[in-house]
């Protein structure tokens, strides 16, 4: 139980931290391609 929830504990930020990456990557790309296209 210990464990499993310090797993939760240190995973849970890093995904979320990667899905903010990830969405802003994807963003930022997007209004890369907006303007010359």
């Amino acid at each position: 139980m210990d464990k499993i929830s310090v797993v939760n504990m240190t995973m849970a930020p890093i995904i979320i931290l990667i899905t903010i990456l990830f969405l802003l990557l994807m963003n930022a790309h997007q209004a890369a391609d907006a303007p010359i296209r």
